[in-house]
């Protein structure tokens, strides 16, 4: 179980150049010049949230991340957390780090030999910061610090979010998809509003999608697009926190990437027959899929920030009456509109559903 560990910035923090060798073609601070960053500064948006260890940015010698499962800092304000092994705290003191605490908690062999391999790097350590990264620097050793990605589907927890004047019931349930620089926040089959995500992880309202809402729903509609225009984010381990002033909405991490399995029994699509064309398989990775029909096609996709799933131009791969049931399916998939129910994903179009379930481990 990991732990956190806090990080105390007091008063000015004086930010050094990395002090390694100058032939050293990965020294990730080489355009970096020396700074003095106020604690006031640490509060700025592009430098507070989750940072995640980046392995190719980091040089420590015997050291490898990969025992330690992730390594995280934690940026808010004034602080930053550590989270690994053990619970870690340390302060700033002329801009380098020293350590204050330590407590021990159950860890392999392994992972402890990294953990203090890690421990004795980051005392005295520089503190610098190169754009959007946070780069920790002892004589030629680095470790950087860079953004966790918030690609994926978040599900709105409603227990959690404080938004003056909204009603989530009148839009349940309520779906955030996020890649890359873009968002789409979908409130059921009504509306969906289309952001920009920017560096810092902060939404900007772009448009949007809208169908049919009744006057309840679309009350709470207008509440809901107005908070999220300019609001921060910051991603804690499976949620993303949604903030504007004192207001807050928090997210949910939906566990879909992996394989899916086409289950005949809960689907409906006219003429088609499983026993003829067999398995067909679903694999997410974010936003990004790609669908398998019986042994021979395969098809890469994507699934829109507005819940829609896209297949890529194709070209039939199976022949006679599996073919058949190739295209029969390809359509049916192909511009459906994607929702996750239990634990199902059921992908919808004028006159089908398909339901694809998750494979039973062992069977």
């Amino acid at each position: 179980m990991l732990h956190k560990g806090l990080i105390l910035l007091a008063g000015a923090v004086v930010v050094a150049a990395c002090t390694g060798n100058a032939d050293r073609d990965s020294d990730p601070l080489e355009t970096t010049t020396s700074q003095t960053v106020s604690v006031e500064t640490f509060a700025d948006p592009d430098l507070t949230g989750v940072r995640l260890l980046i392995p190719e940015k980091t040089s420590i010698d015997g050291f490898d991340p990969g025992v330690l499962d992730e390594v995280m800092l934690y940026g808010v304000s004034d602080r930053w957390n550590f989270e690994l092994g053990n619970h870690l705290t340390m302060v700033i003191e002329d801009g380098v780090l020293v350590q204050q605490e330590t407590t021990q908690v159950g860890l392999s062999p392994a992972a402890l030999e990294a953990e203090e391999i890690f421990q004795q790097m980051v005392r005295g350590a520089a503190v610098s910061i190169d754009g959007d990264k946070v780069v920790l620097t002892k004589g030629t050793e680095f470790v950087t610090f860079g953004r966790q990605s918030i690609d994926g589907f978040w599900s709105l927890q409603h227990e959690l979010t404080n938004i003056d004047g909204f009603r989530a019931a009148p839009l349940t349930p309520i779906l955030l998809a996020v890649d890359a620089d873009s968002a789409g926040l979908n409130t059921t089959t009504c509306r969906t509003v289309q952001l920009a995500v920017g560096q810092s992880g902060q939404l900007k309202s772009r448009g949007e999608t809208s169908d049919e809402c009744g006057p309840d729903a679309a009350a709470a509609y207008a509440v809901l697009a107005d908070f999220v225009d300019g609001a921060a984010t910051e991603r804690e381990a499976n949620q993303l926190v949604v903030k504007s002033g004192a207001q807050v909405a928090v997210f949910e991490r939906l566990p879909t990437d992996g394989g899916w399995t086409l289950d005949p029994e809960l689907m409906a699509v006219p003429d088609y027959i499983h026993s003829v064309l067999g398995n067909v398989g679903l694999r997410l990775a974010d936003l990004d899929a790609a669908v398998s029909m019986a042994w021979c096609s395969a098809y890469s996709a994507t699934i829109t920030i507005d819940l829609v799933l896209v297949l890529a131009p194709h070209s039939k791969a199976c022949s006679d009456a599996v073919g058949q049931e190739e295209e029969v399916i390809w359509t049916a998939l192909n511009n459906g509109k994607v929702r996750f129910e239990d634990e199902d994903l059921i992908i919808s179009g004028p006159d089908s559903v398909v339901v694809f379930v998750r494979p039973i481990r062992g069977s």
